[in-house]
């Protein structure tokens, strides 16, 4: 947890904070310089201060993480030194970048990934002097998953193609079983297998601190640990499929994202770090289990603070932080019946199982706001059996989520300091001087940190599941709402 005074209005303090920029390149590259046969420069530090300092200057820097999205996105704006002024000569595509933020002496870094675009710019003043800056855009690593495409035909033995996606889905990865199981092997059996075959290797500068291996491939940390498969299930035949698309994108969709979250950030090797540099820091790909508030969280005489929503990183921000809030809640995010079954074929659901597709649902609110539908086919199964009991936890579980649904928070809000430390997936919480019953806590979907000479750091975030008040009294008013919900009673049709 990371803690601010809970302050009274007036003077709050200063503020430093500062960035940091490094590029490793991968010094061979056969074409720059070829023809005196240098070697780029295999580290670049933008630290410099003056026009005649070797290194370029850091102008402004910004990145930007969104849950969901599988890269980050980052910027930064450079000035040449008058020694070494050709970027085009110094940079490529696919170098890699490490950017830190600095906030009163610590450092945090944020974002390691790669260059996507190298673009100059030149224009005369009015005292006709000419000014030149450089505009660096990429992604974090993410874009390795984006960017790696899956194609599956039998009748091609090119390592690309028939090769690589026969192995995976002929079983020599597991790509089928738990949710956890199939995602790893989108994201992990793809490339492991392409690397084998001398593709998609992603090799690392060398420069490069930190990392455990020289190629990305054997660099990622897969954090599972909150992946509970419970209730358990199985991939509905994943290894009979003709994917099309990237190794991403058939992970999202075979991640069961409504019950689970899949994302990527370059987070510290301790979790318990309260600052840390780019040799603390690794690849992590996060898979869980959806951390929400749920009534099945635990014994209801510790209301329901046994679950994942309870022990997400929480940061304690004052109120005088915020410098811009846009929150509100909406009708169109009010649910009111909730609809959750496997996604099996037809001819094979058996008498009575049409119980599966029975809704959770609010008579009460349906007759004052009409039947708001929330409904969900899972790609995941158990045994006949127990499909009964899956259809039904899933459905408790999603109505818990998302039947207090029209009475959160959601929107953006921006800080006038730095909080570099904030990540996607955390909780941040805003402390009034009224006290904790007029305190908001939210949950944070997207994080972009903003830094430019002259100016300083600001941090903003776009945030969901906002509640005013304390844990308790969320939890009550989410008891109130779930004793209005039942499964409705079928219709005996000789009775009809």
């Amino acid at each position: 947890m990371t803690e601010e005074k809970r302050n009274n209005p007036g003077f709050q303090g200063s503020e430093t904070s500062g960035a940091e920029v490094v590029i490793y390149t991968q010094e061979d590259d056969p074409v720059i310089f070829v023809g005196s046969r240098r070697e780029r420069d295999p580290l670049i530090q933008v630290n410099g201060r003056k026009r005649q300092d070797v290194n370029p200057s850091l102008v402004s820097v910004s990145t930007t993480k969104e849950m969901g999205s599988a890269s980050g996105k980052w910027q930064a704006l450079i000035k040449p030194s008058a020694v070494n002024d050709n970027i085009f000569n110094r940079i490529l595509d696919d170098d890699w970048v490490d950017i830190s933020f600095i906030r009163h002496g610590r450092k945090w870094h944020t974002m390691r990934g790669l260059i996507d675009d190298v673009r100059k710019t030149t224009a005369v003043t009015g005292t006709g002097a000419t000014t030149t800056a450089y505009q660096l855009t990429g992604r974090d690593f993410g874009k390795i998953f984006e960017t790696t495409p899956i194609w599956f035909s039998i009748f091609s033995d090119d390592a690309i193609s028939g090769g690589v996606s026969y192995k995976v889905f002929g079983g020599q990865t597991n790509i089928q079983g738990s949710p956890g199981q199939t995602v790893r092997g989108f994201l992990d059996g793809f490339l492991i297998e392409l690397a084998d075959s001398g593709r998609a290797l992603w090799q690392l500068p060398s420069s490069m601190p930190g990392q455990r291996a020289e190629t990305f491939v054997q660099s990622i940390k897969f954090d599972f640990d909150k992946f509970s498969n419970d209730p358990a299930r199985l991939g509905l035949n994943p290894n009979f499929l003709m994917p099309q698309g990237t190794v991403w994108e058939m992970a999202q969709e075979w991640s069961d994202p409504l019950f689970h979250e899949l994302f990527v950030d370059t987070l510290p090797k301790n979790p318990q770090s309260n600052e840390y540099t780019n040799e603390d820091t690794e690849f992590t790909v996060v898979f869980r289990d959806r951390p929400l508030p749920s009534i099945e969280d635990g014994p209801k005489n510790k209301k329901g603070k046994d679950g994942p929503w309870y022990s997400l990183p929480m940061h304690l921000i004052p109120s005088q932080a915020v410098v811009n809030m846009d929150v509100g809640r909406s009708g169109l995010d009010r649910f009111n019946a909730f609809f959750v079954a496997p996604q099996i074929a037809q001819e094979a659901v058996k008498a009575g199982a049409i119980d599966l597709y029975a809704p959770l649902w609010s008579k009460d609110d349906i007759l004052r706001h009409g039947l708001r539908r929330f409904d969900i086919t899972s790609k995941y199964t158990s045994l006949n059996a127990e499909l009964l009991t899956l259809s039904s936890r899933l459905r408790t579980r999603v109505r818990d989520w998302y039947c207090i649904n029209s009475y959160l928070l959601n929107g953006n809000i921006s800080f006038g300091v730095g909080l570099p430390n904030i990540r996607i997936g955390n909780r941040l919480k805003i402390l009034s001087p009224r006290g904790p019953d007029f305190d908001h806590t939210y949950y944070v979907e997207s994080v972009s940190n903003n830094w430019a000479f002259g100016q300083g750091l600001k941090t903003s975030t776009g945030v969901t599941r906002g509640w005013i008040g304390t844990e308790d009294s969320y939890l009550e008013a989410l008891e109130v709402l779930i004793i209005q919900y039942s499964v409705p009673v079928k219709k005996d049709p000789d009775n009809a």
